[in-house]
């Protein structure tokens, strides 16, 4: 388990952050833009729709991972991996819908304001 401490040092610098936050973001899109063209563009193919199962699915597993334990369980490096990799799943699954499925006005604001 993290220590609050350390979580306060790594937000206490905003533009680090915002560097550490773009470069992590700029990979999680790097993977699901590769994991897609394995895949036969099958990420997206369904649609909205399809994007629920695979959120679904990474849900539980963070369910797995961390609802479903004690308060104070120390995890493994094994599982803090499959956390951050369903967390970055869950994330990328969200840009992706941001980009594919949300109306025009939206996608210029992020554009514009928040990207």
């Amino acid at each position: 388990m993290i220590k609050l401490s350390k979580i306060s040092e790594k937000l206490s610098s905003k533009k680090i952050m915002k560097k550490n936050m773009m470069k992590i973001t700029s990979g999680i899109i790097d993977t699901v833009i590769e994991k897609n063209k394995l895949y036969g563009n099958a990420l997206f193919m369904l649609g909205e729709k399809g994007l629920f199962p695979r959120v679904y699915d990474k849900m539980n597993r963070l369910k797995f991972l961390v609802w479903d334990r004690e308060y104070d369980h120390k995890y493994t490096k094994k599982e803090r991996i499959a956390i951050a990799n369903a967390v970055f799943d869950i994330f990328g699954y969200m840009i992706g819908w941001i980009y594919l499925f949300i109306d025009e006005e939206i996608i210029e604001y992020l554009e514009k304001e928040v990207l």
